[in-house]
């Protein structure tokens, strides 16, 4: 292979880098043996030799051997869709392709064979065509094994040397890891902890190639990243983004870290078909989720990414068999197409180039209650860059990120009857900030439902027998989780207490039973969240703020923030006709409380229909799925008189 040379004047320069915002220079593309100039990372940014900062826009086509091998099924051979992705004069203005290599192509042929007769054409292929090109390891599978342990070694063994002195080369290290996952940062610091001995091994294989790094949970965890990234120079992290991601989970998971690391949205895509094998979380249209998610990214000017998928058969797809681009409201073809096209001559402000911060935005109240206030704002950009995100914050507490097509946000955990200051900061894609929006909200008195007192205290079987005939329920009304299809899941709780305990009792309706998964919060179960002095903090204080989860099939067990749950806790879980119930009493001398009449505790109470990824929740207080967070989201209770 030939060595990898830094390239001078405009040899060097390319064009199609895209960018988001300004026009820094004039590139041309190059189409020669000498291929695109080399890439680093320098802060968040790629650069090239010269130091300008570079963004790179393309597509993902398919496993080249798999192509290649059902050629005939596709409708096109491999390297005709290679061609085509790279092919300035058909409209495709990609920087970069992205060359999934499966462990199955590896296993039909040898990584030998697969490197000679495949990955050394693709090389070559776009090297000529000016363009960048992604190696990728497409495992998707848990990444704590030994199999895959051995499997990544022995890949990036051979192929991490091959490629090394390939300037317009990068290398991504494998895939999606999928398990061990979590929601917190253990799982990226277990995650790093195995993966680092890959990066090192890659890095020594090749000095200067770039290396992309995923996460696990199908590389959803980048947001980790800035805090604790690994070791080493030259590293982006990749991210997938599919429409069955929340939007609001956009900017804080995905975007905000762009700030401080380079991120590469190398899947992206979207199908609104009705052909089969096209899983649910693909689907999505170009009106409902296509715009949106173009919109974000381009007020990112680091962030670079790549389309899934340049092909007829892989999902989602561009083409239909006969190579028919697809585009309307239900495919991504001619949406991707366009928007490569519409960025091709656009690149990233230069460092020293002139940016001004936003302006600040108008902040205005719409709507208070006792614990949750509406804030709206206007911001115009005013010739500058448009806000790629802003961040509230409430009394100063930890800013909440939202993305920079937001108007609106309900901020909660606030205190009846207390004023406090809410700002409003826009930050635009290169970091600068806005003056702070303000504005001051006084909520108003809570009005608190009642538990009332019990002289009989009742029986924990499960049953809700005579003690419970006077009790009112109240009903979880609240979708914390959307269900992805129909479900059955209801739910209404009971309450009552006396010197001894809070009692409670939860019917639920869902007659499927899930409790197979090794995480109890993806199995059916029922949450209890008290925040027994009523202190309403943003955090658990591992004293009397408790998170009890009931499974379906028995017991109790602690959230994972939740102070430690007394033995003295009883619990019975029973089968019903359409569903189960469970019964509880938290005895109050475990958690130091002497409880009296008109006494306020924080409350709520959730249901948890299971089914792993596909699981839904409701809620009786809550409206998001943040109780096991933040106690200010529960609801507030007051103990009342025996009837």
């Amino acid at each position: 292979m030939r060595r990898r040379t830094f390239l001078n004047g405009t040899v060097a320069a390319t064009t199609g880098l895209a960018g988001c915002f300004g026009l820094s220079d004039s590139r041309e593309r190059t189409t020669s043996e000498s291929g695109p100039p080399p890439l680093h990372v320098e802060g968040r940014w790629l650069v090239d030799p010269d130091g300008r900062r570079v963004v790179l826009r393309g597509v993902n086509v398919p496993d080249p051997w798999w192509g290649d091998t059902y050629a005939d099924l596709r409708g096109k051979g491999y390297w005709e869709t290679l061609g085509l992705a790279t092919d300035d004069d058909a409209g495709w203005h990609t920087d970069v392709v992205r060359v999934p290599v499966e462990p199955r192509s590896i296993r039909e042929v040898g990584i030998e064979t697969l490197a000679e007769e495949y990955l050394d054409r693709v090389v070559e292929t776009t090297r000529e065509r000016g363009r960048y090109v992604i190696i990728d390891y497409h495992a998707i599978e848990p990444y704590d094994t030994e199999t895959i342990d051995e499997r990544i070694r022995r890949f990036w063994n051979h192929i991490g040397p091959r490629y090394a002195e390939e300037g317009h080369v990068l290398y991504e290290l494998f895939n999606e890891p999928t398990e061990p996952r979590g929601e917190g940062r253990d799982t990226w610091q277990r995650w790093r902890e195995v993966a680092q001995p890959w990066v090192d091994l890659l890095r020594d294989r090749a000095p200067e190639t770039p290396i992309i790094v995923g996460s696990p949970a199908w590389s959803s965890m980048v947001r980790f990243a800035p805090e604790e990234p690994f070791e080493g120079e030259n590293l982006i992290y990749s991210a997938h983004l599919f429409p069955s991601t929340n939007t609001e989970f956009w900017e804080p998971q995905y975007g905000d870290p762009s700030f401080d690391v380079p991120v590469f949205i190398d899947e992206w895509g979207y199908i609104d078909d009705d052909r089969t094998g096209i899983e649910p979380h693909m689907i999505g249209t170009t009106d409902g989720w296509g715009r949106p998610f173009r919109t974000w990214i381009d007020s990112h000017p680091n962030v670079n990414w790549t389309a899934w998928v340049f092909d007829s058969e892989w999902m989602p797809r561009m083409f239909d068999t006969e190579w028919n681009l697809l585009g309307g409201n239900d495919y991504m073809g001619v949406f991707a197409k366009e928007w490569l096209a519409d960025t091709r001559d656009s690149h990233p402000l230069g460092p020293d180039e002139a940016n001004e911060p936003p302006s600040a935005p108008s902040v205005e109240i719409s709507d208070v209650g006792p614990t949750t206030a509406t804030i709206t704002w206007q911001h115009e950009s005013e010739g500058g860059q448009p806000a790629a995100q802003f961040r509230v914050t409430v009394a100063g507490r930890q800013p909440q990120i939202l993305r920079g097509a937001s108007e609106s946000v309900t901020v909660r955990g606030l205190r009846p009857a207390e004023t406090s200051e809410v700002t409003v900061v826009a930050v635009d894609g290169y970091g600068n900030r806005s003056p702070p929006g303000r504005v001051t909200v006084e909520t108003a008195n809570a009005a608190a439902t009642t538990i009332p007192a019990t002289n009989s205290s009742p029986s924990i079987d499960g049953e809700l027998g005579d003690t419970w005939i006077r009790t009112t329920p109240y009903d979880l009304s609240t979708w914390t989780i959307e269900p992805t299809d129909s479900v059955d899941l209801a739910a209404e709780w009971r309450a009552l207490w006396d010197d001894t305990a809070l009692y409670l009792g939860v019917s639920v309706t869902d007659e499927d039973i899930d409790t197979d998964a090794d995480e109890v919060w993806r199995n059916d179960a029922a949450e209890l969240y008290l925040d027994l002095d009523s202190s309403r903090e943003e955090s658990y204080d591992g004293n009397d703020d408790l998170q009890l989860v009931f499974p379906r099939d028995g017991g109790v067990q602690a959230g994972a923030n939740s102070a430690p749950i007394a033995d003295a806790v009883q619990v019975a879980s029973v089968e019903v006709e359409g569903g189960w119930r469970v019964e509880t009493a938290v005895p109050w001398a475990a958690y130091e409380v002497e409880p009296s009449p008109g006494d306020r505790i924080g409350f709520d109470i959730h249901v948890i229909d299971g089914g792993g990824e596909s699981r839904s929740k409701r809620s009786w207080a809550a409206d998001s799925d943040v109780a096991w967070e933040h106690p200010r989201a529960f609801g507030i209770v007051e103990l009342g008189t025996s009837e």
